[in-house]
């Protein structure tokens, strides 16, 4: 059988790697573990993504109305031009 010394030191290492697995799990599960912060992450990235594209639909419809408005300013001077012609 092995020495009291060395089945001691085995037991404690055993010990010791359980209570670390334990609070690995810990980390990873939990509320505010890795798996969670994950799942946050996720949903912050998607609702950055769903902004920039409200964003550049926003930005598309000012240029829109925009070009629209100097389009008809245009057209107005073309007849007030050609109103005395």
């Amino acid at each position: 059988m092995l020495q009291d010394g060395r089945l001691y030191k085995i037991l404690t290492t055993n010990v010791v790697l359980l209570i670390l697995k334990g609070i690995t799990i810990q980390l990873l599960i939990n509320d505010g573990g890795i798996f969670s912060q994950v799942q946050r992450s996720k949903e912050q990235t998607r609702i950055g993504e769903l902004l920039d594209k409200f964003n550049v639909l926003e930005a598309t419809v000012a240029l829109e109305k925009l070009g629209k408005q100097q389009k008809f300013k245009m057209q107005e001077k073309s007849i007030i031009v050609l109103a005395f012609l």
